[in-house]
């Protein structure tokens, strides 16, 4: 890769150093067989001065060895200059007004790229982050760049060093650098098509989000997981289409279809940012509109805003009244009752989750709902001191997403049967629950999941009287508390047992050492401090003490 940070060229002799060490091992790259030669050693090094040393114009050149040998490519580079220093041209109107040697390289790669590399990397440039080469061919394919040139197209911009090629969790992609995007958006724009190719963008990734929230609980979940968040900075780029373009309701269609990743992923904040943006933008009633509302809600439950939850669950609840869709009801029951539980009110939670039927919808746009409703049903029941009812609700989730292949709501079964395995006394039961639940919100990097297995296995520890891996454990979720902004969703019966579990650790250590082991857990490199507490403790437990945890 390249970056733009100017090198002098070295220290004023005749080669700079340091360049022509990354153009020739560019080069040997690029192209077979290449060596560096008493005859060509004077020409490269006079490439390296020519291109001031930058890194991204010495990786274009070293591409271009492959078609030209040194000498040649210096004289087009003089034509080039020539070319630039005259502003009478149109050519040089048509390039972003950059550092001098950057351009050149840039403009005459573009030059040497034929008329079809020239529009892909044009239209290339409406992309962020990473794409995949279906996504290139969604957005770029039309009657004038057929869908089957575009795999080939990728592959002569990767080995001309316009993209790059990275493999990643989520498959093979593509890269485009900054100064690179640039110069293509820049063309884009000339070529009048920015329009066409950002409506073709949003439509592809809003495809691709409402296919993953489709998927979402099942099989594939780890898979859209993984492709979701290699799309993120694409899905981001779409979002902020629509607000800029205001258009309302692709934006709602867009953050709702999204709710997996802003609830279940680990970005609450942004989720939050982007609904209350399209929700102020398109007000009309409809499907998109009570989605986003719906989607709003929850958010708000893991930033702590259950105020907001609650309210916007009254208007989702009246928006979908009329609709004929069942899983809306089963949303609508889940989002009040959610709200109530964590606000401390749940006897009320209770009335509002048994309002529904027992039996789980087969259709419609909320198939999460039905296991979101469970969850917060075993929650409602340990709240209320029923806890042998809370674990059979509980054991009933874990088993149901078992037979759908699913990991998310599965982790909130198994953070639930630790909840109520350790208001049974069952202390060693509850910290295995509880690591289960650790690892697979890990998996899909769920925020509020994760910190709230921290919280449930830190008070196992402290009843098992493993009080100093119990403060430590405090530590590391206080760490995703902190970056979440409200501990414990400011639910209260969630902050008292975490305060009753610090009070018992406390008394167990000393508060010298207690405080030694929380900074321990505070100052450990977060991903670090979850494989140690995924790790079981060494030592037998000893017998049980009574459990700090949420009872009613």
């Amino acid at each position: 890769g390249g970056g733009s940070q100017g090198g002098d060229g070295g220290d004023g002799g005749d080669e700079p150093a340091d360049a022509l060490v990354l153009l020739t091992g560019r080069a040997a790259q690029a192209v077979p067989g290449f060596t560096v030669t008493d005859a060509n050693r004077p020409e490269l090094a006079a490439l390296c001065r020519r291109l001031e040393g930058l890194p991204l114009a010495l990786e274009l050149a070293a591409a271009r060895l492959r078609d030209m040998p040194a000498a040649e490519l210096n004289k087009r580079l003089d034509d080039r200059y020539a070319i630039l220093g005259n502003t009478e041209t149109e050519d040089c109107a048509a390039d972003p007004p950059w550092h001098q040697a950057l351009r050149t390289a840039i403009g005459w790669s573009h030059e040497l790229c034929t008329p079809a590399e020239r529009l892909a990397w044009a239209r290339l440039s409406v992309f962020a982050g990473t794409f995949d080469a279906e996504s290139a061919s969604r957005v770029l394919a039309d009657e004038r760049l057929p869908a089957r040139q575009v795999p080939f197209l990728l592959n002569n911009l990767v080995r001309d060093s316009i993209l790059q090629w990275v493999p990643t969790a989520a498959g093979e992609r593509y890269r485009m650098l900054d100064t690179l995007r640039d110069y293509g958006a820049f063309w884009l724009r000339g070529l009048g098509e920015e329009g066409t190719l950002r409506r073709r963008h949003r439509d592809h990734y809003l495809a691709r989000a409402q296919a993953a929230d489709a998927a979402w609980i099942g099989p594939e979940q780890l898979t859209w997981y993984e492709r979701t968040v290699a799309d993120h900075p694409n899905l981001r780029a779409a979002l902020d289409h629509c607000l800029t373009e205001r258009d309302g309701h692709s934006a709602l269609e867009l953050a709702g279809a999204l709710w997996f990743l802003w609830y279940a992923c680990g970005f609450p904040h942004e989720g939050r940012h982007y609904l209350d943006r399209a929700l102020a933008l398109d007000t009309a009633p409809g499907p998109a509109r009570a989605k986003a509302l719906w989607t709003c809600g929850h958010t708000a439950i893991n930033l702590g805003d259950t105020e907001t939850s609650l309210r916007l669950a009254g208007v989702f609840r009246a928006g979908v009244a009329m609709e004929a869709d069942e899983s809306a009801v089963f949303a609508a029951a889940y989002l009040e009752g959610a709200a109530l539980a964590v606000h401390g009110r749940p006897a009320q939670a209770a009335q509002a989750l048994d309002a529904v039927p027992g039996t789980r919808p087969n259709t419609g746009r909320y198939d999460a709902a039905w296991f979101l409703l469970q969850a917060t049903r075993a929650f409602v029941h340990v709240l209320t001191g029923q806890f042998v009812e809370a674990l059979t609700v509980a054991e009933e989730l874990c088993a149901e997403c078992g037979r759908r292949g699913e990991t998310w709501m599965r982790a909130w079964g198994d953070y639930l049967r630790a909840l109520a395995a350790l208001q049974l006394g069952r202390a060693a039961e509850a910290a295995a629950h509880a690591r289960t639940a650790l690892g697979g919100k890990r998996r899909l990097h769920d925020s509020v999941g994760m910190a709230m297995s921290l919280d449930v296995l830190a008070c196992a520890y402290v009843a098992c009287g493993h009080a100093e891996q119990a403060a430590r454990i405090l530590g590391i979720g206080e760490q995703i508390w902190h970056g979440l902004g409200t501990p414990q969703m400011g639910s209260p019966d969630l902050v008292a047992a975490r305060a009753a579990c610090e009070q018992q650790a406390r008394r167990l250590l000393g508060s010298g050492s207690y405080e030694t082991a929380f900074d321990t857990g505070y100052g450990t490199d977060l991903n670090a401090g979850i494989t140690h507490a995924l790790t079981p403790p060494d030592t037998p437990p000893p017998t049980s003490s009574a459990p700090p945890g949420p009872t009613g």
